[in-house]
Parts: C-alpha cells; sequence; structure tokens
C-alpha cells in the first residue's frame, strides 16, 4: 500500500493484471517447468515473484539510497494512512470527510468493530488532530 497508494485494490490478482505481470508469467513459468492453473497455490507463488520483482523495482525508484529488501520489510511494519472507506454505509468516501461530518461513527469504529491495523492507525490519527 505504501508504494501503491492509489492503487484501488491490493491483491495479487488485481496487480497481477495492473502491473501486466501475466505478460511474463508464461516465460517464468517454463524456466521452471511449471504449469500455471488457476486456483493453484504454485501459480500464486509464480505471480508473487513477479510482484516481489517490481515492488524491488519500485523500492529502488521512489528510494534510491536503501536497499530494497531492507525497505520493504520496513514498510510492511509501517502503518498506512488509508484514505477512503472501503466498506460500510461510508464505502469510497474520504475518511477525513466522515469524520467532520460524523465524528461518533468514527469513535464508534475504533472502539466497538473489528477493522484492520491500517485503518486503526488512520482513525486514531484522526482523533489526535
Amino acid at each position: 500500500m505504501h508504494l501503491y497508494s492509489d492503487s484501488p485494490y491490493h491483491r495479487l490478482q488485481y496487480f497481477r493484471y495492473a502491473l501486466n505481470l501475466y505478460q511474463s508469467e508464461a516465460a517464468e513459468s517454463q524456466k521452471y517447468k511449471l504449469s500455471l492453473k488457476a486456483h493453484d497455490a504454485i501459480s500464486d507463488v509464480l505471480i508473487m515473484k513477479l510482484l516481489l520483482a517490481q515492488l524491488v523495482s519500485q523500492v529502488k525508484k521512489n528510494y534510491p539510497d536503501i536497499e530494497p529488501y531492507i525497505k520493504l520489510e520496513e514498510l510492511t511494519r509501517t502503518p498506512v494512512l488509508v484514505k477512503k472507506f472501503k466498506f460500510g454505509k461510508y464505502k469510497g468516501k474520504n475518511i477525513k470527510d466522515v469524520y467532520q461530518q460524523e465524528p461518533g461513527y468514527i469513535n464508534w469504529l475504533i472502539e466497538k468493530a473489528t477493522i484492520d491495523d491500517d485503518l486503526k492507525y488512520t482513525l486514531n490519527q484522526l482523533a489526535i488532530t
């Protein structure tokens, strides 16, 4: 999410097409004598390998003076500020706008809802400011 913050989705299958990884998968699978099949673990591993190469390339571009695997590991431990809700009655709405209009909803989410760490971090940052 740090490297592709504007991406609407952060799923393997989405990035497979958004980053054109599918164009390399046949050649890559032939290198390892693999046959790719939908919903197959080894196919997912191969796509993850291609995605990792793309992530390393992006890190080199964004952070040229830092060893890319070190930076990737750091980014996995760093929470992301989420811009929009991806669920519920405010799906697609800016979180800051919802906070200004209905801070009680934000507080309820923080206290009661089961939400991922990035959203929790974002909501707590709003509550602090």
